[in-house]
């Protein structure tokens, strides 16, 4: 039987326990991470660039950051996981016409810089645009399924 966890804005995951990890993403920005010897998965699901409380992780530099603790944790390296970013979308397009200055963008940017600078290696990423996205990690594979959807509901 398959396991799963969805997660919310803000929320982070790592380890073993679920099979598939989900999230629906607007401007918000997920990091998923699977080690491709050990079977570990994480995400975390960023709202906000910059720095927030140590545990809010809907900061990037908060959630980065405890994702990095979790990987030395476990015994492994940044370097060692496959790492994509997805989301950053302009939700708002007719009220943010510079793409610039949209929230995804600065979100995205951010995990992006965030994350090589901690050492990870990004193999995908899969920004922008003004769709929202359901994404879904599969553990045992590392497998990464985005949808591109207009609804603001994973169930639809």
């Amino acid at each position: 039987m398959s396991s799963q966890i969805i997660l919310n804005p803000g929320e982070l995951y790592f380890g073993e326990q679920y099979d598939e990890i989900k999230t629906l993403l607007g401007s918000c920005v997920a990091a998923v991470l699977w080690h491709p010897r050990y079977r570990i998965a994480g995400m975390c699901h960023v709202i906000h660039p910059g720095k927030g409380a140590e545990d809010d992780y809907s900061f990037a530099e908060s959630a980065i950051k405890k994702l990095h603790i979790d990987i030395a944790t476990r015994l492994t390296k940044p370097v060692d996981y496959n790492v994509e970013v997805i989301g950053g979308g302009n939700m708002f397009p007719e009220l943010v016409k510079n793409t610039e200055n949209s929230i995804g963008k600065k979100n995205s940017d951010f995990v992006i810089k965030l994350l090589t600078e901690h050492g990870f290696n990004i193999s995908r990423t899969d920004v922008g645009g003004t769709n929202a996205r359901k994404i879904s990690l599969f553990r045992q594979s590392g497998k990464v399924i985005t949808v591109y959807v207009k609804e603001n509901s994973y169930d639809k």
